[in-house]
């Protein structure tokens, strides 16, 4: 390990970094080819060069894959670009090790991999600087690996290293390819100036193929090669490990900034009414009630608190307060009108604040940008945050939240989130990631001119309402305050009005149009709600009722050391297909592969036996028809079904023991209504019944799958 007492800081320009003139010439260099003539410019795009509309940038990220070749494209299969690959990385260290591999030739020979093109539509110094700035916000310091050679030369260190100091071992923070900004690095975030949301399909592309060629260097240099060889391997995965970190830092940039677009939610400021008897405009207050504050309806409550609160609320230009602990009922009835009411009180709130034992100790009397960073990373740790009732109440409230700091000082999130947004480092504004109930409207500076963008199917979520399957996914690492509490939030998330305490009903009410929700989500459930089948691909517990075998029992997960190890507590399901909720059970389209658990032996797919041998210990005992099926993704407009290219090598279960595997698998639709699915009543609907989810052994390759569909799971 190298000197790890090093203070991390931020990127700053010079000729061992980078300098806004590389940008300059990168913007001047790699222009857009126009035709005047057709008003149209030559574009690629997903790796295949076509004429579009003009757009600000264009990548291609298929340097491996195609080639162009006498006008046309030649097209390499997987294994030839495999081949390609490993050639390019032998060329990166170089066949020949007398000669040398600084960081520029690297940048070099990476830079042929991706190719940028830009058109700017605004002034070119406005977006170098831009960019200079974004960079800027890098870590200079990015982590290291934990192999570093002892031989590397000092010539590859910088040049104040090289000039000024003698060193015993190599410092990782002062080798050239870790200080130096490949031009890859400064081409992302030129895309990210110009195109942000355009460019991070592409983005991620090209993080994806940089961590495959760390990979490749990796396997080409085996344990116990030559000392020579050694250190010039570890020079190129430098090199890469440290381009791949800072294209993923822009990336999740991008990543935040769209967030805190769709995070937007826009309206007016409202009114608190407690209990209907006081309208005036209020505050609501969240105590965490171990932190020794606050009371209960049985006991009263303190009345230096009343006081201390009065004179907050008095502050904010408040008449009311009501605190969640205080004005919540034990009594099962009462309790249950209250919660009825919940909805409204946060989303009406004036401000909602934050009364957290962490976050009152942090002294908040001067906002800078340090201070902000620091709320921040307190309120993301802190209790407050670690519950199902207060992500329910945080995102319900989340334009008016503030937090209660020392000596009663009280700060908007909002204005925490804007500042660590515009001008902390990335490593910290990528937090804001994790937290989408942290996220307000930013109307005014942070994304003014971008806040138009929000799609239209994102009304919903600006209204704070989310589908089954996010609010499943965000309420799946927070526990509730009493059994049962997880599906009154959950369904509090979804519905303005409907509350239900247990699961089945939950499911149950997914089967018509009877969930009173808002007019876009109500227009999805009218013959029955639409589930993500990904989202059904976790260790959730499932119900045990026949024909919702497959409905998970709560959004949240017990922890378990194989459920953190395979990272199976919670997935929103992604891109995946959608299936129906049917009073006879979940009717989607699959990947499935289809076996006889009898005669095992007999297999026509014999490459996965061993995979197959534990499904059937763990899952098919007692069953003569064993079945497993994976989500078809839906990736860049068309329908992805290679099982094998998955991102997610983990496979639902299903087992069955009618005759002759002669199963009823498709669920059929009424033939003048596609959407309303329909049975013959006089035939008992038979379906596959859910097991469970088995994660795949990557040592045996997926079966080959045929997509079905319309299967019915009970």
């Amino acid at each position: 390990m190298g000197n790890t007492d090093v203070h991390i800081d931020s990127l700053s320009r010079g000729s061992d970094t980078f300098t806004p003139d590389r940008l300059d010439i990168i913007l001047k260099n790699e222009r857009i080819s126009y035709d005047h003539r057709t008003n149209v410019g030559t574009r690629i795009y997903r790796n295949v060069i076509y004429a579009s509309p003009e757009k600000s940038c264009q990548i291609d990220t298929g340097y491996f894959q195609f080639e162009q070749v006498d006008g046309g494209l030649r097209c390499y299969s997987d294994e030839a670009t495999k081949i390609r690959a490993e050639e390019f990385c032998r060329q990166l260290y170089g066949h020949d090790s007398s000669v040398p591999i600084a960081a520029i030739d690297l940048d070099a020979k990476l830079s042929k991999v991706f190719r940028f093109k830009f058109e700017p539509l605004k002034d070119s110094q406005t977006i170098i600087q831009q960019a200079c700035d974004l960079v800027e916000r890098m870590p200079a310091r990015p982590l290291e690996l934990n192999d570093i050679p002892t031989t590397i030369p000092l010539e590859y260190h910088v040049s104040s290293v090289v000039k000024n100091v003698q060193i015993d071992s190599p410092l990782w923070e002062q080798l050239q390819a870790t200080t130096y900004v490949s031009s890859t690095v400064l081409r992302a975030a030129l895309g990210a100036v110009l195109d942000p949301s355009g460019t991070q399909a592409s983005l991620m592309d090209i993080i994806n193929i940089i961590a495959k060629l760390l990979e490749t260097v990796s396997q080409l240099t085996p344990t116990g090669t030559d000392v020579k060889t050694t250190w010039r391997s570890f020079i190129v995965r430098a090199f890469l490990w440290t381009t791949w970190q800072r294209c993923l830092l822009i990336y999740f940039q991008q990543a935040a900034r769209d967030a805190l677009i769709e995070g937007s939610l826009d309206g007016k400021k409202g009114e608190l009414t407690l209990r209907g008897t006081m309208p005036s405009p209020g505050v609501t207050i969240h105590e965490m009630s171990k932190h020794g504050q606050g009371g209960r309806p049985e006991t009263g409550f303190n009345h230096c608190l009343h006081r201390r609160y009065s004179t907050i609320a008095k502050s904010l230009n408040c008449n009311s307060y009501w605190i969640d602990a205080t004005c919540i009922p034990n009594s099962h009835e009462l309790r249950n009108e209250a919660i009825a009411n919940i909805n409204g009180i946060f989303m009406n709130a004036k401000v909602m604040l934050v009364c957290d034992r962490d976050i009152m100790e942090l002294d908040a009397s001067s906002i800078t940008s340090s201070v902000c960073e620091t709320l921040l990373i307190t309120a993301i740790v802190s209790d407050w945050n670690t519950r199902a009732w207060t992500f329910f109440e945080a995102f319900r409230a989340r334009r008016t939240i503030h937090l209660l700091c020392k000596s009663n000082a009280v700060v908007s999130l909002k204005q925490v989130i804007q500042t660590v947004y515009q001008k902390s480092m990335l490593d910290i504004g990528i937090l804001l990631l994790a937290v989408p109930h942290f996220l307000p409207p930013l109307d005014d500076g942070v994304l003014a001119e971008v806040k138009s963008g929000a799609p239209e199917d994102r009304q919903d979520f600006q209204a704070g309402y989310l589908p089954i399957e996010t609010s499943s996914n965000l309420l799946s690492y927070r526990p509730a305050s009493r059994p049962g509490d997880e599906i009154v939030i959950w369904s509090l998330l979804m519905s303005e009005k409907t509350i239900f305490h247990d699961a089945e009903t939950f499911w149950k009410s997914m089967q018509g149009p009877a969930l009173q929700l808002s007019p876009v989500t109500r227009r999805i459930f009218s013959s029955g709600a639409l589930v993500k089948t990904g989202y059904l691909v976790s260790r959730a517990p499932r119900l045990k009722t026949r024909g919702l075998g497959w409905a998970p029992a709560s959004p949240t997960f017990r922890f378990s050391a194989q459920s953190v190890k395979d990272g199976l507590n919670g997935f929103d399901g992604g891109h995946s297909e959608r299936g129906y909720v049917t009073p006879n059970g979940f009717v989607a389209d699959w990947l499935l592969w289809k076996f006889d658990n009898a005669s095992f032996h007999l297999l026509s797919d014999s490459r996965c036996v061993r995979n197959l041998a534990r499904i059937r210990m763990q899952f098919l005992k007692g069953y003569r028809w064993g079945a497993i099926l994976c989500p078809i993704e839906q990736r860049y407009g068309y329908w992805w079904e290679d099982g094998n290219r998955l991102r997610r090598t983990t496979v639902v279960v299903c087992a069955t023991n009618e005759m002759d595997g002669l199963v009823v698998e498709k669920y059929t639709f009424n033939s003048t209504d596609p959407t309303k699915p329909s049975w013959d009543e006089n035939k008992e609907v038979i379906g596959w019944e859910w097991r469970g989810v088995y994660e795949w052994d990557d040592i045996e390759p997926l079966p080959e799958w045929r997509r079905v569909e319309k299967l019915l799971i009970v």
